[in-house]
Formats: C-alpha cells, structure tokens, sequence
C-alpha cells in the first residue's frame, strides 16, 4: 500500500517560500522573472558578449 500523497502539507510548504519572499520585500511575481543575461561589471574588460562569458564559463566548468 502507498502512502497518500497529502495536499495540505504541499500547500503548507509551498507558502513557506512565499512567506519567505515576502518577508524580504518582494512579491513571487519579482522572484519568477529570469536574470539578467549580462556580463558581470568585473569582467566586462575581459568578455566582450554574454555569449563569450557563457562559453568561457562552460569551458571551466568541464575542465578544458
């Protein structure tokens, strides 16, 4: 037999987050939207595209 997967515990747990969020000030709506897709200011010199700073980001992560 499988236990029963119980709503209101899911329901609980999922205002835990929004709880969270608001008490720092901000709404779930602010906390859905993507990041901004830019380099970071310390490396601007170095990467001229997000998409270089991606790459460059990709290739340290698997050791090249």
């Amino acid at each position: 037999m499988s236990p029963k997967f119980d709503f209101n515990y899911y329901k609980m747990s999922n205002n835990v987050y929004h709880d969270y969020i608001q008490q720092k000030g901000y709404t779930v709506a602010e906390c859905r939207k993507p990041a901004k897709r830019e380099v970071p200011a310390h490396l601007q010199d170095r990467y001229s595209s997000y998409e270089e700073y991606q790459e460059a980001i990709h290739d340290f992560l698997n050791g090249m």
